[in-house]
């Protein structure tokens, strides 16, 4: 069945380029397609065990997006102290561990809030869970332009295995 679906999609997506990829082109689009909807889907797993929980969940768009830019901070200001006292990769590897562990004990604290609000305060799940978005959405944007945003390291364009007519 899967056979079927990648079969599917790489006529289709062809389809819609009137054919003008060879396949390595198509392949690289269906797996970045994948890698990109990752995140998505594991949000969509979420919903489905806080549903199943008996909780409405309305903030995993918030809890995501905060865990992200905590994450990203952390890596982004970790690595340039510890590459002071250690070679590059090792501070690397020492910054991204830091920066999942400080992501998700990011969306925890927003988790903990919603329960706070929600069990102590009795305020309706759904509330609470629209709360935690826009505030999430509000420090982001403020950390961001304030902290972020002038530290950012040189990107490096990403290498692409696509033609330039594709």
């Amino acid at each position: 069945m899967a056979a079927f679906a990648l079969l599917a999609a790489y006529w289709l997506l062809n389809l819609v380029i009137n054919w003008r990829c060879e396949s390595s082109c198509v392949i690289s689009t269906l797996s970045q397609t994948i890698r990109l909807a990752t995140p998505i889907a594991f949000a969509a797993l979420t919903g489905l065990l806080c549903e199943r929980s008996g909780i409405v969940n309305i903030g995993i768009e918030g809890q995501m997006l905060m865990g992200a830019m905590v994450g990203y901070a952390v890596n982004l200001f970790s690595f340039q102290f510890f590459k002071q006292y250690m070679d590059a990769a090792a501070a690397g590897n020492l910054s991204r561990i830091l920066a999942v562990f400080a992501g998700v004990l990011a969306t925890v604290l927003l988790g903990l809030l919603l329960a706070v609000v929600s069990i102590k305060y009795k305020t309706d799940q759904i509330i609470g869970g629209t709360v935690i978005n826009i505030l999430s959405m509000g420090v982001t944007g403020y950390a961001y332009r304030q902290f972020l945003s002038q530290n950012l390291p040189l990107a490096r364009a990403p290498s692409h295995s696509c033609p330039s007519h594709c």
